[in-house]
């Protein structure tokens, strides 16, 4: 299996590579994986209490809230095995913090329930950090 996000780039520019898999059966199956598990994460993300927004596409938004919420939370998706990629303000409104998941055809519905509840878990324990005075004030001179 390759990981290597460079080679992967570079894997995806190759012109020869992209005809031939678009046209062929294994395309047409890919594409329509993608799409269940696009439908199956947003449905399922919606059911557990997230809020999930834009159109049906491999790129998911999912709003966090609070630039300190988003970021408290993010810090805390390792530990639920979960990456996903945080955008605040100025990239987005403030106090729109969200996550921006990439879905691909190779997640499976269990990955997807898995990164679902690893995001839930990490915004609810970060909501609970920021109650906790103790916690804030151990973060006190850490640039915001």
């Amino acid at each position: 299996m390759i990981t290597s996000p460079t080679f992967l780039t570079a894997l995806y520019k190759l012109p020869a590579l992209g005809p031939d898999i678009i046209r062929s059966e294994e395309g047409r199956q890919r594409r329509q994986k993608l799409m269940d598990n696009i439908l199956y994460f947003r449905k399922k993300a919606t059911e557990a209490g997230l809020t999930v927004i834009g159109d049906n596409s491999p790129i998911v938004p999912l709003i966090v809230g609070s630039e300190a919420l988003g970021r408290v939370s993010s810090s805390l998706l390792p530990k639920h095995n979960v990456m996903a990629n945080l955008t605040e303000f100025p990239g987005v409104p403030i106090n729109g913090a969200r996550y921006r998941l990439q879905l691909m055809t190779d997640h499976t519905f269990e990955d997807c329930d898995k990164a679902i509840a690893g995001i839930k878990a990490s915004i609810e324990e970060a909501k609970l950090l920021l109650e906790d005075e103790a916690y804030l004030k151990s973060l006190d001179g850490i640039p915001a």
